[in-house]
């Protein structure tokens, strides 16, 4: 599955991430923690089913997964919910924007499967949200 496409829509939406992007970038804010709020796409598997040879070409269903995680600041407020909130909207939007959305791939649009807390430190707080859509794929049978 190419990422870039969610990329560029969630670029395009205005979310109020301060950066998007992909899997190279996630390491970066584990090490810097540089502009936050941060969203990064990861893909994280692709499942495949049925099959149906025609001439030189295979067809198949395939279902695609990936993860949109969040990384806001840590931050103690007046309620010790600062972050937390702050992440909250952002997945609102983040999750809307991605159910809206149809990857050039897709037969479907993505669609939320789970949520979890990833990582919390005194700096960080990450959030994994998972989501996956239906396309189908045609492929070069060689022999």
């Amino acid at each position: 599955m190419k990422i870039q496409p969610v990329i560029d829509h969630l670029k395009a939406v205005g979310l109020g991430y301060l950066d998007i992007g992909g899997a190279a970038e996630l390491g970066e804010v584990l090490e810097n923690a540089p502009r936050l709020p941060a969203l990064f796409i990861v893909p994280t598997g692709e499942t495949r089913t049925g099959g149906r040879e025609t001439g030189p070409k295979l067809r198949q269903r395939i279902t695609y997964a990936f993860s949109a995680v969040s990384v806001v600041r840590n931050v103690a407020g007046g309620t010790g919910a600062a972050g937390n909130d702050e992440l909250a909207d952002l997945r609102d939007g983040l999750i809307g924007a991605l159910v809206a959305f149809r990857h050039p791939a897709g037969r479907n649009n993505p669609i939320p499967v789970s949520g979890r807390l990833a990582e919390l430190t005194d700096r960080i707080l990450i959030f994994e949200d998972a989501f996956r859509f239906d396309g189908v794929e045609t492929r070069e049978v060689t022999s």
